[in-house]
């Protein structure tokens, strides 16, 4: 910070201008502080309010990052919930069609049918269910990638 003061007398105010006539007094000040603390400390701030922005960009990033990681593994995990699922319930309607065959040949009873169908609604039930699930992940995941407008 650096302070100019010009200093004339007061006689110079009249329409006669001489100058270095009478002894007037004319004066040029020059001032610089020493020591530059307020500069350097406003310096500082600003550096200090710029790193802190950059790390909180870095943040907001990691954060995305863990976001979308999360989404990507849910969507996994479903996808494999969804393949076991329908073995599942792939394998609940072998098990009543055999039984519908054993009735058939006299070794099973109706009991036995109504037991298996019972077990294989339930498995097509949880198999929408994950379905539903799989189909959220999917739209989740494209909207935390940022593909869904």
């Amino acid at each position: 910070m650096f302070i100019f003061k010009i200093s004339v007398n007061s006689c110079l105010r009249t329409t006669n201008f001489k100058f270095f006539e009478n002894n007037f007094q004319y004066g040029l000040k020059f001032e610089t502080p020493i020591f530059l603390r307020q500069a350097r400390a406003n310096y500082k701030t600003a550096q200090l309010k710029i790193a802190s922005t950059q790390l909180e960009k870095i943040q907001k990033q990691v954060q995305l990052q863990v976001k979308v990681k999360t989404v990507f593994n849910n969507y996994s995990n479903l996808k494999n919930q969804l393949q076991l699922q329908t073995s599942n319930y792939l394998n609940y309607q072998k098990l009543l069609q055999a039984e519908e065959t054993k009735l058939q040949n006299g070794e099973s009873s109706l009991f036995f049918i109504n037991t298996r169908e019972n077990k294989a609604l339930e498995s097509f039930q949880k198999l929408l269910d994950v379905k539903i699930k799989y189909y959220k992940s999917i739209f989740a995941l494209q909207w935390s990638a940022g593909l869904l407008q």
